[in-house]
């Protein structure tokens, strides 16, 4: 049976269109995302359902995924966005070794296009609500697999939603002060962030991107 295994936002309930609305209205940039991101992540979700986490392939092949994304959207995370972002790319790495993937994907630099601070934290929402649904996934994988990557709380003993809860506030904090293009480009990094991730889903998987 195949675990659902791209938990890249946290999977509480979607909202409908009215009350997404109005958590805009109160809660702010978060809610905004996730409202005018749905669809990519949904489609997102679905890209990555065909790994399944509970055998060794299955777990490998998602790491993988992540490994392409990852190393294609890392080298421009570094130029600003949230400040208390951090790579977790050494822990993926790590734990592919663990699984015989000697051979990872190297960083590309230019691969995607994150032109300004505002598409760099719309990419980072991304990013970190994967850390957040990481955890969630750990249950799933066999016994004996390195969980380094999906559940940092075990090794940084950080709690898996600290650095979500974090991020958040910091969106919130930058968003007051910006207008309608910025929450745009955001937006567009998210959205980018999605694609990329979709696309080494199906390059992994063998589907057509």
């Amino acid at each position: 049976m195949n675990v659902p295994a791209a938990t890249l936002i946290s999977t509480s309930a979607r909202p409908t269109d009215e009350l997404a609305a109005k958590r805009e209205r109160v809660d702010g940039m978060r809610f905004h995302l996730r409202h005018a991101t749905r669809d990519e992540h949904d489609a997102t979700e679905a890209a990555f359902a065909c790994f399944d986490l509970s055998t060794r392939d299955g777990y490998r092949d998602f790491l993988l995924a992540h490994a392409g994304a990852l190393a294609a959207l890392e080298p421009s995370l570094r130029n600003g966005g949230w400040s208390g972002w951090t790579s977790r790319r050494h822990l993926l790495q790590t734990d592919l070794r663990d699984l015989g993937i000697l051979l990872l994907p190297d960083l590309v630099e230019g691969a995607v296009s994150l032109p300004s601070d505002a598409h760099l934290w719309g990419a980072q929402y991304v990013l970190e609500g994967s850390r957040l649904g990481g955890a969630v996934l750990a249950r799933n994988v066999p016994a004996g697999c390195p969980v380094r990557y999906l559940d940092t709380s075990a090794s940084d003993q950080v709690s898996a939603t600290r650095p979500w809860q974090e991020f958040c506030c910091s969106l919130e904090e930058i968003a007051k002060h910006q207008g309608g293009s910025w929450k745009d480009d955001v937006e567009q990094g998210a959205r980018t962030a999605f694609a990329l991730f979709r696309h080494h889903a199906n390059t992994t998987s063998g589907h057509v991107s």
